[in-house]
């Protein structure tokens, strides 16, 4: 999962004493603070195994294609996750 928006704006859709989910109800993605659940995050915090305009946070969910272990179809996707590798491997290397 790689995290491309800003974490403030999904903390904003937090609601005192509810479970804030995605829009179309599911939960991969929530905003927790009680049990009363809600659905409202734009479905763009939880774009799946592809790559869309504007999308805030990139989910390799198909265990058969994560691309730290296997050949990905969507090259875009790919290239994001090879931009955050690299970024990682060169924080490592220069501290």
């Amino acid at each position: 999962m790689i995290v491309l928006g800003d974490i403030a704006e999904l903390w904003s859709y937090r609601e005192p004493g509810k479970r804030v989910c995605l829009a179309d109800g599911s939960t991969e993605v929530m905003v927790i603070d009680g049990t009363q659940t809600v659905n409202k995050i734009p479905l763009c915090w939880n774009v799946e195994d592809t790559t869309q305009p504007n999308m805030k946070l990139l989910h390799f969910t198909d265990l058969k294609t994560q691309p730290w272990f296997y050949s990905h179809p969507d090259a875009n996707a790919v290239a994001i996750y090879e931009h955050y590798k690299q970024r990682i491997n060169n924080n490592k290397t220069s501290r």
